[in-house]
């Protein structure tokens, strides 16, 4: 017997709720490991955040935009495992910020240097609490300190002010100053990975045919191996026994598994489980979700010269501009060019609850201002997309609350992205928090 209670060299049924990163990679080391595995799925394709939608020339692409940094080890070591390496593309893009009613370029050194509003004082102090957050080897002590009490004891009350208040609270909405500078830091040490130096542009990564290929040849894998992936199967119900866990789904049936693992977020897990993980902190089992509405453009001409176009000014009511065809050309999507303008929210805003054209015609005003002459004609498609449960809002000291999956509670393993704080929610985090879940969780057979 090992630790876990499991006979070593015995293959062991699981059932994994959830068919998102962690939930299918996690199902596909398993499976490699010689396990009887079955993945739940409430939609009609795996891949959650990093699924995927078919464009009107039947090529696919991210419904929330993905990209990879040279850093992201864990991830690219799963693409080379799983003979993909050929689908992946990198290029050299740049940033951007608007600020001040302009486009001002933020990829360098030089750049920053060169952001109106702010002293030289200011750019001095804000390049210097970057690098020195960087130099951070650890990130709990930075998860008691708030970004902007950090950002304004650091870098000083103009440059939060002026850079970093609008992207927190259109992010974070009314937590924006619970969010501890260990989110920033993750975030951070990302960008600064995906560059040769401080003077240079960022690196990024994508696949030529969407994240689908990816999440594609997982399914594959899984089902090579006499594993299961049922897709439009909402899990109603977990029923514990002795040695035996029950799943059930939407359609009443039961499914009997040796050990489950549930990776869909906490909401879903207080809905089908209510009372099996009755132990977990309250602060973290209620703790509000950010939503995510994501706007999906395609233009007909360029938008910008930016990848990433981060919005300083506060009367624009979204973070960001993604123009993905500055990493994959247009011609490797549908010959557009394509935006996304991401926003996150609570569920309850009346903002989530708007269709395509409605959220366009609400941000029409401002990507007006952003660029002069655009108009309606401009536009050849737009989708909007919707996540309700990205993340929970991060808060002071989330790493005293994070539940650990070394234990199962009842037959079950707790897995999910609440667990990967601080890192960013992106491939590479959810890849290696699964390849451990799957090392743990049961032995080779």
């Amino acid at each position: 017997m090992d630790k876990r209670g499991l006979p070593r060299g015995i293959c062991v049924r699981i059932g994994v709720i959830g068919g998102g990163t962690i939930g299918m990679v996690s199902a596909y080391y398993l499976s490699k490991n010689g396990h009887e595995v079955t993945v739940f799925e409430a939609k009609d394709s795996t891949g959650g955040l990093a699924s995927s939608f078919r464009l009107g020339n039947g090529r696919f692409i991210e419904r929330f935009y993905h990209y990879y940094s040279p850093g992201d080890t864990r991830f690219l070591n799963l693409v080379g495992e799983l003979d993909l390496t050929c689908e992946l593309e990198w290029r050299n893009v740049r940033q951007a910020m608007f600020i001040e009613k302009k486009l001002h370029s933020s990829t360098g050194l030089l750049d920053v240097l060169s952001l109106p509003g702010l002293s030289i004082f200011d750019k001095f102090r804000f390049l210097a609490s970057m690098y020195f957050l960087l130099k951070k080897d650890e990130w709990e002590p930075l998860d008691r300190i708030s970004c902007k009490d950090w950002i304004t004891s650091n870098a000083g009350r103009n440059v939060y002010e002026r850079l970093w208040k609008h992207l927190f609270e259109t992010k974070f909405d009314r937590y924006a100053d619970e969010t501890p500078v260990s989110w920033l830091w993750s975030r951070s040490l990302r960008l600064a990975k995906s560059r040769k130096n401080v003077l240079g542009r960022e690196t990024y990564g994508y696949f030529r045919d969407s994240s689908k290929v990816l999440f594609d040849r997982l399914e594959t894998n899984i089902v090579s191996r006499n594993g299961k992936i049922l897709l439009n199967t909402r899990v109603e119900n977990i029923i514990s026994g002795k040695g035996k866990t029950k799943i059930v789904a939407g359609s009443g049936r039961e499914y009997e598994f040796d050990r489950v693992l549930a990776t869909v977020p906490m909401p879903e897990i207080r809905r089908i489980a209510p009372d099996v993980f009755g132990q977990l902190s309250g602060k973290l089992r209620n703790r509000e979700y950010d939503a995510v509405k994501m706007l999906v453009v395609e233009l007909k001409e360029r938008f910008s010269e930016y990848f990433i176009l981060n919005i300083c000014d506060t009367d624009v009511p979204f973070p960001a501009i993604i123009e993905f065809s500055n990493l994959k050309p247009k011609e490797e999507i549908n010959n557009r060019n394509m935006i996304y303008i991401p926003n996150y929210m609570p569920l309850s805003s009346g903002l989530y609850s708007m269709n395509a054209d409605e959220l366009l015609s609400h941000y029409m005003p401002h990507l007006k201002k952003m660029k002069k002459g655009f108009d309606a004609d401009q536009i050849a498609d737009h989708y909007v997309f919707n996540d309700d449960f990205v993340e929970p809002y991060p808060f002071l000291g989330y790493c005293d609350h994070i539940p650990e999956f070394a234990e199962p509670v009842n037959g079950v393993y707790l897995a999910n992205m609440s667990q990967v704080h601080p890192w960013i929610n992106i491939l590479e985090h959810g890849i290696s928090y699964a390849e451990r879940l799957a090392a743990w969780t049961c032995p080779a057979a």
